[in-house]
């Protein structure tokens, strides 16, 4: 679950330098992080995904519950390297 401003770091001004390919996961109902994660889509330039978990307000860990969220990560991974 991302956000813009972790405990005082913001990463909005480093988003245009940072090319590592990203996964992105949300859930709709995390608000904070789900506007986040949209905006993060929009400002880098890396090769990006983006994962939606609709109907929930999960975060963090608590996204592997009940989910298909390690299998997406390896599909992910194995489609990334």
């Amino acid at each position: 679950s991302p956000g813009e401003n972790y405990k005082g770091i913001k990463i909005q001004n480093d988003l245009t330098k940072f090319l590592t390919p990203t996964l992105i996961v949300v859930a709709d109902g995390d608000e904070y992080s789900f506007k986040s994660g949209l905006k993060i889509m929009d400002s880098t330039n890396a090769k990006k995904s983006i994962k939606i978990y609709k109907g929930t307000d999960a975060h963090g860990t608590d996204m592997f519950k009940n989910t298909d969220l390690k299998q997406a990560i390896v599909i992910w991974l194995n489609q990334t390297t």
